[in-house]
């Protein structure tokens, strides 16, 4: 009787403390990200020509993560799936899926993922 009991109490809290687990790959999951254009192009500006380095990538950042996206530029960002928070400078902002801003250049951008792991489109564009 006490080993169907054991059993039957290592089976109900089997599943429970699976849940509860965290393995060690689960966090500090680097974000994967996939380059999809580089290259240089050309702006009119006041009747001028600019040439300015850009660059679109796809983020896409695993839950419970945090992580500061580097840049030189201005960032115009897409939200694809999923949702975070943003700091930008010292503004922290909740963000949905399907939303669209802006990270000046200079300015620290840092992703903070919940329950959610989310993918972002990246455009930069350096101008100097």
């Amino acid at each position: 009787m006490s080993i169907r009991t054991a059993f039957l109490a290592l089976l109900v809290a089997s599943p429970l403390l699976a849940q509860q687990q965290r393995y060690p790959d689960e966090k500090g999951v680097p974000p994967q990200v996939n380059q999809r254009f580089k290259g240089v192009l050309t702006f009119k500006i006041n009747d001028r020509a600019v040439n300015a380095p850009v660059q679109m990538s796809q983020w896409h950042i695993a839950n419970d993560e945090s992580v500061e996206i580097p840049h030189d530029g201005l960032l115009i960002i897409h939200l694809r799936a999923g949702a975070l928070k943003t700091r930008i400078g010292a503004v922290e902002t909740q963000r949905k899926e399907d939303t669209y801003w802006a990270v000046p250049a200079g300015e620290r951008f840092v992703v903070v993922t919940e329950r959610d792991s989310v993918i972002l489109h990246i455009v930069e564009i350096v101008t100097k």
